[in-house]
């Protein structure tokens, strides 16, 4: 009869038959447990490859995977996988549920980096708060997105964003085509340019095309044309901060050349007055209203 620690082990990990947990060791000294797994000898094997049910031929090497922490002690999964013996692919290693193929992570512990990951700082400060090196941490992430593409749907897409992001100090940048109602990426290029801009459209479908609406985007004149070619239909908005962003630099430049002409006059009105004409006149202070020139607001 199963012990209530094996048991319990066994809804910790996941594990279902036949496969169960056959003992579990702690070691005190090393900070560590060991959970034993085992499949149940007797019962048939499945094909990685097809699924077909089939005999069992051997088992694999013992194999230790990392999994969460149980408390403060380090927590280690080890097993010796069978071998299945199908007809049609011959002898192949099964999978095991609790880890990708040939991963030595299990998949509660990839789960919860991902989420350490997220909250973290940076890269550096979540490897220390795991205990893993960057290497590792670069493998969860990407396996964590490509389980991410096979499982999302892309079905009704309507409001599309192209925008850039920059990383490494500012000198690189990658053009993102996201969807604003779900909040996600849906693809990244490398570079700024007009033939990265057109990229991320060709991964999308004829129907995925149809169904959108409208992709806001700043002013990138290859975004518009990128997005134009690809989607005629639909509506181009640019975003209000970007808007602004330009209208201000170009109030700003008028308000210099005006304030140059006019000093050149010997008359500078406009001194001192630059922050006033990037603010709407209600969000001017009130020691401050009447210092525009020809201004008609009153206290």
């Amino acid at each position: 009869m199963k012990s209530q620690k094996d048991a319990y082990f066994d809804r910790l990990l996941g594990v279902q038959s036949p496969w169960e947990v056959k003992n579990v060791e702690l070691k005190l000294s090393d900070k560590t447990i060991e959970i034993e797994l085992g499949w149940l000898w007797g019962k048939d094997a499945a094909c990685p490859v097809c699924g077909r049910s089939c005999s069992l031929h051997e088992s694999a090497p013992e194999r230790t995977w990392r999994h969460r922490d149980t408390l403060p002690f380090t927590t280690l999964s080890k097993a010796r996988i069978p071998r299945a013996h199908c007809p049609e692919h011959g002898v192949k290693t099964m999978s095991v549920p609790w880890a990708a193929p040939q991963g030595r992570l299990t998949l509660l512990f990839e789960r919860f980096a991902i989420d350490v990951l997220l909250a973290g700082a940076s890269v550096s400060q979540a490897c220390q708060l795991l205990g893993i090196d960057r290497d590792t941490a670069r493998s969860i992430m990407s396996r964590a997105v490509e389980r991410g593409l096979k499982q999302r749907e892309l079905e009704g897409l309507k409001h599309l964003g192209m925008d850039e992001k920059s990383f490494k100090r500012a000198h690189s940048c990658v053009t993102l085509l996201t969807d604003w109602d779900k909040a996600r990426v849906l693809d990244g290029v490398k570079d700024r340019t007009l033939e990265a801009s057109q990229k991320p459209c060709q991964t999308l479908t004829g129907e995925q095309k149809k169904s959108v609406e409208a992709v806001a985007l700043d002013l990138w004149e290859p975004f518009i044309q990128a997005i134009g070619q690809a989607l005629p239909p639909a509506d181009i908005v640019h975003d209000k901060f970007h808007v602004s962003q330009y209208l201000g630099s170009a109030v700003d430049k008028v308000h210099r050349q005006e304030h140059k002409a006019l000093s050149t006059q010997g008359d500078a009105p406009h001194k001192s007055t630059r922050s006033l004409w990037l603010h709407r006149p209600e969000n001017h202070p009130p020691n401050k209203r009447r210092t525009l020139p020809n201004s008609k607001n009153k206290d």
